[in-house]
């Protein structure tokens, strides 16, 4: 029997699993911080990305920053 010098996948980051960006295709430059991202495809799931990269629409982003100010603004009111 052969054992492997690599953790198990369950052991491993995100962005090791990955090692590319989810959102532009390139790859993570090791001792490089990135991100993650939730996104829904009938599961819950992950993402890595790198910083300042995102998968979500900057459009989509604005509306739910907005949503969330609202929110803030009526419960403190």
């Amino acid at each position: 029997m052969t054992t492997s010098h690599h953790p198990p996948d369950n052991h491993l980051s995100a962005a090791e699993r990955q090692r590319t960006c989810a959102a532009c295709g390139h790859p993570f430059e090791p001792c490089c911080r990135t991100g993650l991202e939730v996104f829904l495809d009938g599961e819950v799931r992950y993402a890595a990305v790198h910083e300042g990269c995102s998968t979500h629409p900057a459009a989509r982003e604005s509306t739910i920053a907005g949503k969330l100010r609202r929110m803030r603004t009526s419960e403190a009111a």
